[in-house]
């Protein structure tokens, strides 16, 4: 919500408009501390929905990963 008061003393109530920012989300390879940028819209999606499922807003993400976690994933 946005509140303007006009010089009459008027409280003015209008709805302001969402914000459309980009979402960063970084991978962090734990072993070296090197960065690497997730441009994938499914995981921004899935960040958000639980992120608004507790009523919070993701502005910026960081996801801490191992070169041996890829490998089980890539085993199952």
């Amino acid at each position: 919500m946005r509140r303007d008061v006009t010089p009459d003393r008027q409280w003015l109530y209008s709805v302001a408009p969402e914000r459309k920012a980009a979402l960063a989300i970084t991978f962090v390879q734990a072993g070296t501390g090197r960065k690497i940028a997730c441009n994938a819209p499914e995981v921004v999606t899935v960040l958000r929905r639980i992120a608004a499922e507790h009523g919070l807003a993701v502005q910026a993400a960081a996801i801490t990963v191992t070169s041996s976690a890829g490998h089980d994933l890539e085993a199952r």
